[in-house]
């Protein structure tokens, strides 16, 4: 048997096979239990040879065959997988409504899948193969539902964390975001509709938000960092979420390129949020509520400022029900005595 055909019986890549024999490396526990298996050897051969000794050949008494699933052997395989399947297909079946052997059928079918290279698929670089069968087998069960597709699903969920770890930061961040808006989704089923009157406490829990001096709507970090805003909303249960559209970027690098940032005042952002329900906030909305914000602020000052300058006395006002009002009485006796006027059309 060639290293290639080793490799393929026990479900590994030819390079485990080939740094085993050359001594490069050690596979590991699963790998060299699936070799073992592949060459018919007992479990701990290569332990042994690796000690100096001889492995121990398993012949058609062993341990392997007392571990079949199926005593009956090919028959019993097929009439049982052929009974299972039209089980399956009637409505309302699960996999609890199954005979015992059936049910170990399916539970020795998701071990071999699991040891078969799924799992690992992402941990282990030596199987990108595996990967890629995951990716695959998700393709052509999406929409399904029966026992192949939620098997595929169960697999490919328990390395959903290292598959997410291999996204670039703005996909990976989409994901999170995802996963927790689910969860609150999840949460706040049969809770009914959420109560938008009081969000002091939700929005003053937001990032601070900036708007540059093209209109777009950036997102704070804790770092100083700004990422693109796409929208934002308020889910249930009170949660505001705030959808990117960028990884974050430093300060510096958004300023250069877009503008001067403006700190967005949290009372537009609540305003916003009241008026928009459960729908979502568009970033030119936030931006043109920041906007009309800030010049209603700068009329709000320079009004101040006008109220609070010294106004000077009043002079030359006449009062029709008191011609003497505004008039220093002090200045009017030191006024010189005038003769008076000539007048056109004398009263007689």
């Amino acid at each position: 048997m060639t290293q290639a055909d080793v490799a393929i019986k026990a479900s590994v890549s030819a390079r485990s096979v080939h740094n085993l024999e050359s001594g490069a490396t050690w596979p590991q526990a699963a790998n060299r239990e699936r070799i073992e298996q592949a060459l018919g050897w007992a479990p701990g051969s290569l332990e042994t040879i690796r000690d100096g000794g001889e492995p121990t050949e398993l012949d058609g008494d062993g341990p392997s065959q007392s571990k079949s699933l199926f005593p009956g052997g090919t028959a019993d395989a097929k009439r049982i997988i052929n009974g299972t399947a039209e089980a399956m297909h009637r409505p309302g079946t699960t996999l609890g409504d199954l005979d015992e052997t059936t049910r170990a059928f399916f539970d020795r079918v998701t071990q071999l899948a699991t040891i078969n290279g799924l799992v690992g698929a992402v941990e282990n670089p030596e199987h990108p193969q595996a990967l890629a069968a995951i990716r695959a087998s998700l393709r052509e069960n999406i929409g399904r539902h029966g026992v192949t597709p939620d098997l595929v699903r169960t697999v490919a969920a328990g390395h959903l964390g290292d598959v997410v770890s291999q996204l670039d930061a703005p996909r990976r961040d989409q994901v999170v975001e995802l996963a927790y808006r689910l969860l609150d989704e999840q949460e706040s089923e049969g809770g009914g509709a959420s109560s938008f009157e009081d969000l002091d406490e939700e929005v003053n829990a937001v990032p601070d938000l900036g708007v540059t001096s093209d209109g777009q709507v950036w997102e704070r970090d804790r770092h100083g960092n700004w990422a693109a805003v796409r929208t934002i909303k308020m889910e249930s249960r009170g949660v505001i979420w705030v959808g990117r559209r960028s990884a974050f970027m430093p300060a510096d690098t958004v300023t250069s390129r877009f503008g001067d940032i403006t700190i967005v005042d949290k009372k537009v952002l609540r305003e916003l949020l009241r008026e928009a329900g459960s729908r979502a906030i568009k970033p030119e909305s936030i931006a043109a509520a920041a906007l009309q914000s800030t010049s209603s602020v700068r009329d709000d000052l320079a009004a101040r400022r006008d109220s609070n300058t010294p106004r000077g006395p009043v002079r030359n006002v006449v009062d029709d029900d008191d011609p003497t009002a505004g008039i220093d009485w002090r200045d009017y006796a030191a006024h010189p005595k005038t003769d008076p006027l000539e007048e056109d059309n004398p009263t007689p």
